[in-house]
């Protein structure tokens, strides 16, 4: 199974299930929701995290990061992950447990030329 989430809906999912794991008494649907999509994240064959470095910078945030990435090490569970952050300035970004596992964990790609996302906009007003 493959599954996309944009970074900051990652973090805000994983959130969500703190937030409710915590209360008194959770709503059982949100609940349940909540735990099927942390072990879809965590089992996935494939997870694909777009626009990492757009989400707001809470040490919580990094910390379920660094959760996410160390329990999908090991077969059968591939990730990939795409940012518009130049792996120079992810210091920036991240501490250096997460960072070490970003660009010390994963292959770098970079790609040049156009961005697709402008270039259909622009075709779809005619330009």
């Amino acid at each position: 199974s493959v599954l996309y989430l944009p970074a900051p809906q990652l973090f805000d999912s994983l959130q969500e299930q703190r937030i409710l794991l915590s209360s008194y008494s959770p709503d059982p649907i949100r609940l349940e929701h909540s735990l099927a999509m942390k072990d879809s994240i965590l089992n996935c064959s494939l997870l694909l995290i777009d626009d990492l470095g757009t989400e707001s910078g809470a040490s919580s945030r990094y910390a379920d990061l660094l959760a996410v990435i160390d329990s999908r090490q090991g077969p059968g569970r591939k990730m990939i992950i795409s940012s518009n952050v130049d792996p120079a300035s992810l210091r920036d970004h991240y501490d250096e447990r997460l960072l070490s596992r970003l660009v010390g964990g994963f292959a770098v790609y970079r790609f040049f030329g156009e961005d697709v996302r402008l270039a259909l906009n622009r075709r779809r007003r005619g330009g």
